[in-house]
């Protein structure tokens, strides 16, 4: 995809609010009269509204004078009398200025008053203070009367610095706001340089093996888009430190997933989705190339290997790793550091991430990168079931039931194949005379000895592996072929509720792929009424309410299921249109005795009845619930104590009257 042309950009003073303008007139007169910027709150707030404009702004600079533009801009908002410089050593060690000679560096960047020369810059990479910021990430140093701050970024070919000095000392409240722009020009530099080394590389590869060879694989294993490690070299790094790992140290991985990123693809373009996934990799890299970081995780730099594994997931990989724990807290720092948007435009959208984390010491037995990727990819599925912006630590008692899922995967597959599955129907009782008003379709599994297989232990499964969707097909065609038969033997034409997955009601097909199952088999779409869940809306709301409204358009009936379970539950109801509302097994259980519980299950009963909604309570299992929801006026009663899921043939002869 072709980069989005970059849109000239606002200044950063231009860009504060007047009351943080105010703040920088009062700090830089007190910085002026005192030699140092006040520790105020004030400044605190300009100090990091500076850096959360520049933040945006340094992944659109194009070029290396725009990104020190920027850096001299921003850093001489917080500290006039700072000077930054952009330094880069190539692999063979020589000194290069991002945009102009060494020689000329003192011209550009020095203070007219305590001239920085360019014998400065080689003292401070022959005293080791460069080699020091590239192992710790910042470091800082005092010499001829100023204060000196080096931030690092080291990639394949370049190591990148970024020189702060200042006579005065740097207040304390500036600290991480200056730190983490000079972090953030590294990045924006190593950008700029990586991509035209690569070229010049690859063309330099071609001139000299015009037939390929072997030396391909070291200009391969760079990502394109966002200049990152490959999935390849991501296994070829996990593989090595893992053939080698420390006594009583781990090795660590971090898969991450962007929430609903192919929404960006389709609403906004793959050209916008290409720039910010380019950025969410670049943000990345900042986060664990700060000294925060590094220091949480107890490693160097060049113990960390950041790569795009997938269309829009990248992974992590974490040598030397002193506890496995050490992970979560790095997972909430990134997803902190990801909270600020990123921009589009003059606007900022707003994404999060979905994070997975596995590792493994050198006493366990299995080793394998491969086994590490299955923990961390377990994770990671588990992390986004739970919802959006979470992250999960791989638990090693999942290993446990792997293999219990591999077996249910492989079952329900040979049942989609052999007409395996069953369907089971559950009655529905119009609560004030009991006449039947429909069934709920229950779906069954057994083991090829006849064993029955839970569907709590089966449908995670399903949804898990996508298997669902398929499952679902069957569903329907399968409730469809039912429903003539009986229509053609002069049955009673019932309703039967149908329950579809989370991942259904995040498709944009759903309503068209069951229109078109119905058409297939001649049945009208009103003797379906469709059950959604709370957790299935929140997982993609915006996505799920359009396949909603399209559904009751086509003619459906879309309940909510288990509602009150949820914590979105009057959300749920605000913002979608159902036909009707199941109160969940959990507020009967305890009717009528519980009185709590009794206002509650009254609640829900009334809140329908004013939206103009059906209400089925499910799980009646007693006669006094059955009597304390008629006397509230229940509409519709499921449950044993009225009747049980049964096959196809008991369900015609006991409540369809046939034969």
């Amino acid at each position: 995809m072709m980069p989005l042309p970059r849109p000239p950009l606002q200044s950063l003073t231009d860009s504060l609010t007047d009351s943080l303008t105010d703040s920088l007139a009062e700090s830089l007169t007190d910085t002026s009269s005192t030699g140092s910027a006040l520790q105020t709150p004030r400044l605190s707030a300009l100090a990091f509204a500076v850096l959360r404009l520049a933040i945006g702004r340094f992944d659109a600079c194009a070029s290396t004078q725009a990104t020190q533009s920027l850096l001299q801009e921003a850093s001489r908002l917080l500290l006039p009398q700072a000077r930054f410089g952009l330094m880069q050593r190539d692999i063979d060690g020589c000194l290069e200025l991002a945009e102009e000679p060494a020689e000329e560096l003192a011209t550009v960047i020095a203070d007219p008053v305590a001239t920085i020369s360019p014998e400065d810059i080689e003292h401070a990479i022959e005293s080791g203070w460069v080699a020091a910021a590239i192992k710790q990430g910042l470091h800082r140093v005092s010499w001829r009367g100023e204060t000196w701050v080096l931030a690092r970024l080291a990639s394949p070919r370049f190591v990148h610095a970024v020189a702060i000095w200042i006579r005065a000392e740097i207040p304390a409240l500036l600290h991480q706001p200056l730190l983490a722009m000079a972090d953030l020009a590294a990045l924006a530099l190593d950008r700029l340089t990586e991509a035209p080394a690569l070229a010049a590389e690859q063309k330099r590869h071609r001139e000299t093996h015009p037939f390929g060879g072997h030396a391909t694989r070291a200009v391969t294993a760079t990502d394109p888009l966002t200049g990152l490690a490959q999935r390849a070299q991501f296994v070829q790094v996990l593989k090595q430190a893992l053939a080698k790992p420390a006594v009583g140290q781990s090795v660590g991985v971090m898969l991450l997933n962007i929430d609903g990123f192919h929404r960006v693809n389709k609403e906004l373009g793959y050209a916008v989705g290409d720039q910010i996934l380019r950025s969410f990799a670049h943000r990345l890299e900042s986060v664990f190339r700060s000294p925060y970081v590094l220091q949480a995780l107890g490693i160097v730099s060049s113990d960390l290997c950041v790569a795009r594994t997938g269309a829009d997931e990248l992974g992590i990989v974490v040598a030397q790793l002193r506890a496995p724990d050490d992970l979560l807290g790095v997972a909430g720092e990134v997803q902190q550091h990801l909270a600020e948007g990123f921009f589009q435009g003059a606007q900022r959208l707003y994404l999060s991430v979905s994070i997975g984390l596995a590792a493994v010491s050198p006493s366990e037995e299995d080793l394998s990168a491969e086994s590490l990727l299955r923990s961390a990819d377990s994770a990671l599925k588990r992390a986004k079931s739970l919802g959006r912006n979470r992250f999960v630590l791989y638990d090693p008692v999942w290993g446990e039931s792997g293999v219990l899922h591999l077996r249910i995967e492989s079952l329900m597959h040979q049942a989609l194949q052999d007409n395996g599955f069953r369907l089971h129907y559950q009655p529905l009782f119009r609560v004030a005379d009991l006449a039947l008003v429909g069934a709920e379709v229950l779906l069954r599994l057994s083991t090829s000895d006849g064993v029955p297989v839970p569907p709590s232990s089966f449908i995670p499964v399903a949804e898990s592996t996508g298997q669902i969707v398929e499952i679902s097909d069957w569903v329907l065609h399968r409730l469809c072929q039912q429903i003539r038969q009986w229509d053609r033997q002069g049955l009673p034409a019932v309703p039967f509720s149908v329950n579809l997955s989370a991942i259904e009601f995040s498709q944009e097909d759903l309503s068209q792929r069951l229109s078109k199952i119905l058409s297939q088999h001649q049945v009208s779409p009103s003797r379906m009424h469709l059950e959604v869940t709370e957790t299935a809306i929140t997982r993609d709301e915006s996505q799920a309410v359009a396949n909603i409204n399209a559904l009751r358009a086509d003619g459906f009936e879309v309940w909510l299921d288990d509602f009150g379970t949820g914590y979105s539950s009057l959300k749920s109801l605000k913002n979608v249109c159902f036909s009707g509302i199941k109160i969940d097994r959990e507020f009967v259980a305890d009717l009528p005795a519980h009185a709590n519980t009794a206002v509650i299950a009254q609640s829900i009963i009334e809140i329908a009845r004013n939206l103009g909604c059906s209400v089925v309570a499910e799980g009646i299992e007693e006669p006094a619930q059955l009597e304390f929801l008629r006397l509230r006026h229940c509409d519709i009663g499921q449950g044993f104590h009225l009747g049980r899921p049964v096959s196809p043939q008991d369900f015609e002869h006991r409540y369809l009257g046939a034969g």
